[in-house]
């Protein structure tokens, strides 16, 4: 099959991308314009905000719209070069893109409310989150005037803080900024993730030295949404990764390099897989005792720095209960499957079964590269994205769409298939969401929501069509 070329205007289509994200957050504009109150905004997976027209309807507008904005994406990233004359003008691109998707309400995420209210709850009422709870709070104080604490979504509002000590800390100076008006805390938290978007490309660019991989990230419709619109806190957990990564490959500064990372694992634990390669990585030159006395040397650091972190909220050991919360969830999982058509009790026990064999394979890989002669920058980064990608997909048990994001840092690192791969993931998790906005998001439609990503991900794969990146790999990238 013939490669799909431009046939229209280069203008045309990064126009028409622009076109279709404003499209995209026309309800939004509406809503906000109209004087609507966010304390009002309840509108989990619905494209129209409070009009409810039809399920059924929203799921097909959003599917059109996402799909149109991927292939747009995907089009650009092909022909990059003739779209964009030079790095300035994809620097304002890049801007004007991420600028819209800022503007667009979460609609497919009420988790930002979550973090603005436990921020809240702590800068304003000085609670600790790890051990009082905002239904607490409000039922202990009596406090119904609130609109911050009064907009927490019902699955969260007994909810802890599930999150590493930095996010809570992080949450609590940027609500102290809002002085308890709830729009002013999400526009901050907006323009804080944007600002952390912006600083990763910057990163990309340095680590790289492409622009190519830079708009792989920059307008990948995923990280827009899940990062900018739904504002997860993911964005700050890959930005820590970033930064990281360029201060041991090009500062060559490996301490300062495993308490970023340290930092990283203290806003969501799966940064610490990452930990063990960078080590490896950096004293590849040396014989594997030494490796194994600085890695020595370097947990020691690692870990003094995640014990500080949780020294800023600890009073005894509840308060890593958060780490064990989530992987006690079924939802959107392969677990799920089992826990719905199999059993409750077979897919605890295939829980278990899974994350044995994960943290089996992940330190035979460990020990084999920790004895290897030829350690390269290659090799050590595509170890952790594979072991990434194999804990996102069968050890969660409570998948979530924005976790894809966890891959991007490692992704310049990897083969073309393994790029490609990842760019038909993260479009395949957004389109499978359609699911949620026909039938809700209740968990027990979970299962459906991971068969489809699957299903789209292989189909996306095998498509000839779908070279659509031509992506030439600087293996000697350092």
């Amino acid at each position: 099959m013939k490669k799909i070329e431009i046939k229209t205007n280069k203008k045309s289509i990064k126009i028409l991308l622009i076109i279709a994200i404003i499209i995209l957050a026309i309800p939004s504009i509406i809503y906000i314009i109209t004087g609507h109150s966010i304390l009002e905004f309840y509108c989990n997976y619905n494209y129209f905000l409070l009009l409810n027209i039809n399920p059924i309807l929203d799921g097909i507008i959003f599917f059109g719209i996402f799909s149109l904005i991927c292939i747009l994406y995907i089009i650009i990233i092909k022909n990059y070069k003739k779209i964009f004359k030079n790095s300035k003008e994809i620097i304002k691109y890049i801007i004007i893109i991420s600028a819209l998707f800022t503007l667009i309400l979460p609609m497919t995420s009420t988790d930002i409310f979550y973090y603005i209210s436990t921020g809240w709850s702590e800068a304003k009422y000085k609670i600790n989150p790890y051990y009082t709870s905002v239904y607490e709070l409000k039922q202990e104080n009596d406090i119904n005037d609130d609109e911050i604490l009064n907009k927490i979504p019902k699955v969260w509002q007994g909810q802890k803080i599930v999150y590493g000590p930095i996010w809570p800390l992080i949450c609590k100076l940027l609500t102290t900024l809002s002085f308890g008006s709830l729009p002013l805390a999400l526009i901050i938290f907006k323009i804080f993730n944007l600002c952390l978007h912006l600083l990763n490309c910057i990163l990309i660019k340095k680590l790289s030295n492409k622009r190519l991989f830079t708009l792989i990230y920059a307008l990948n419709p995923l990280i827009l949404f899940e990062g900018l619109t739904n504002v997860h806190n993911d964005m700050l957990l890959i930005f820590l990764i970033f930064l990281a990564l360029y201060i041991v490959i090009k500062k060559k500064n490996i301490i300062l390099s495993i308490i970023v990372l340290a930092i990283a694992t203290a806003v969501k634990y799966v940064a610490i897989l990452i930990v063990p390669f960078v080590v490896i990585y950096y004293f590849r030159k040396e014989k594997p005792l030494k490796r194994i006395m600085y890695a020595i040397g370097l947990s020691i650091i690692f870990l003094l720095t995640i014990i500080v972190t949780y020294l800023l909220y600890a009073k005894d050991l509840q308060v890593i209960q958060g780490i064990f919360t989530q992987q006690q969830k079924f939802a959107k999982s392969l677990t799920l499957s089992i826990y719905l058509i199999i059993n409750p009790n077979i897919a605890s026990k295939a829980t278990t079964i899974f994350i044995a064999i994960f943290i089996s394979f992940y330190l035979i890989e460990i020990i084999i590269h920790l004895f290897k002669k030829n350690v390269t920058l290659k090799n050590s980064s595509r170890i952790a994205y594979t072991a990434i990608l194999t804990f996102l997909l069968i050890v969660i048990t409570n998948f979530q769409v924005w976790y894809i994001m966890w891959l991007i840092p490692l992704l310049m690192y990897q083969n073309k298939k393994n790029i490609k791969s990842t760019i038909n993931l993260t479009i395949a998790s957004e389109l499978a969401c359609t699911i949620f906005f026909v039938l809700g998001e209740g968990y027990i439609y979970g299962h459906y929501f991971f068969g489809i990503m699957i299903t789209l991900w292989i189909i996306l794969n095998l498509l000839k069509t779908n070279k659509f990146v031509e992506i030439k790999i600087d293996e000697n990238m350092e």
